[in-house]
């Protein structure tokens, strides 16, 4: 587990997730939930690393056998 956490790409991911999180974040704004609008984008961004690690994951353990 320890190198799969070290074969991670956050570098090249982190920009991505920080682009999705501004743009949900102004959505949420335009739409005016005012702060709101963070709280809409924070739960998204969640799911998003959940399902890209898992995703990373399987492809890992089916690269490693």
């Amino acid at each position: 587990m320890k190198e799969f956490f070290k074969l991670l790409p956050y570098r090249q991911a982190l920009p991505i997730y920080f682009f999705v999180f501004v743009t949900l974040s102004f959505i949420g704004d335009i739409l005016n939930y005012d702060w709101m609008g963070l709280k809409f984008s924070i739960p998204f961004i969640i799911l998003f690393l959940i399902v890209d690690l898992l995703a990373t994951y399987k492809k890992y353990k089916k690269l490693r056998n």
